[in-house]
């Protein structure tokens, strides 16, 4: 009897420490367990920050996409303008082949007799005459064309070497001035410089 009652003391004994080592092991869980709680309320958001935060990932988002099409309206642009100047440059180019390779030059010449209306071609080769009626320079049918006159007209001052100036006349080759064609001639009285211009 006395085998069994030391028994049921050391039964009631390891009950005991179990006990106390339950209740010690008990409040380091509920700590871990409040710390870990702790923890999980600092990462928990309230609604209002949950609204808050996705406005501003909303707002972000129309700001790229905003960017990106404006990226895109001036790609559209750069392109559009080197595409116009690109066929701007191919018409000049298409121009300059149509267009006659010497440029139309516009000949000017006063008449030397009247110096007061420039000198004219007549239609079908027929020389050059001055439009003015009180000019007594009709028709030079001889003469090939304005630049011929002007040609000649320069090469007459720039042979005569005298100061005096040049007197310009018509003047006949045969002195028969209703059967044989008139000349424009230049004089110089003081050199005896002449020449016959056309």
């Amino acid at each position: 009897v006395g085998g069994g009652g030391g028994g049921g003391a050391e039964e009631e004994e390891m009950e005991q420490l179990m006990q106390r080592h339950y209740s010690m092991q008990t409040p380091h869980k509920n700590d871990k367990e409040q710390q870990q709680k702790q923890q999980d309320d600092q990462y928990e958001i309230s609604q209002d920050e949950l609204y808050e935060l996705m406005q501003q990932v909303e707002e972000e988002l129309l700001r790229q996409e905003s960017r990106l099409v404006e990226e895109e309206a001036e790609l559209c642009e750069q392109l559009s303008r080197q595409h116009l100047e690109h066929q701007i440059q191919e018409f000049q180019d298409w121009q300059l082949l149509q267009s006659p390779q010497e440029e139309c030059v516009v000949v000017v010449v006063v008449c030397p007799l009247c110096r007061d209306t420039n000198l004219v071609e007549l239609p079908a080769g027929g020389g050059v005459a001055c439009p003015n009626a009180a000019c007594c320079l009709t028709e030079l049918p001889q003469a090939k064309s304005l630049e011929n006159v002007r040609e000649r007209l320069g090469a007459a001052f720039e042979m005569h070497n005298c100061s005096s100036p040049l007197e310009l006349v018509l003047k006949s080759s045969t002195g028969d001035t209703a059967n044989d064609e008139e000349h424009l001639v230049a004089n110089c009285h003081v050199c005896d410089y002449h020449l016959v211009i056309v």
